[in-house]
């Protein structure tokens, strides 16, 4: 079962006020989609959360593990190449539309 999806469902009436929640994107040049939730921020001045939603920043790069999911070892330095990834093209795509970047 996809959890990502779920996830994000989830997620978006706690926080859609103040952020946008994305899915399944484009990670590198290469055809391959990203199983994570993108988090980023759409709103000005400070956040109402509490608790782990007061963390986040502009841009999040969300894992989320099923419960028959095991987190193994090498999961966290996976996770960090995918939203360099990511970062990486949204700055190009910022840097085409002429905004500057985050």
């Amino acid at each position: 079962m996809q959890w990502h999806p779920i996830f994000a469902y989830l997620l978006r009436p706690v926080i859609e006020a103040h952020f946008d929640v994305q899915t399944d994107l484009p990670v590198g040049d290469l055809p391959r989609q990203a199983d994570i939730v993108l988090v980023r921020r759409t709103s000005e001045g400070p956040l109402p959360f509490q608790g782990l939603w007061r963390h986040l920043t502009h841009w999040n790069v969300i894992e989320f593990k099923g419960p028959t999911a095991t987190p193994r070892l090498h999961d966290p330095d996976l996770l960090i190449e995918v939203g360099l990834g990511i970062e990486r093209r949204l700055n190009e795509e910022q840097e085409r539309l002429g905004q500057p970047r985050r």
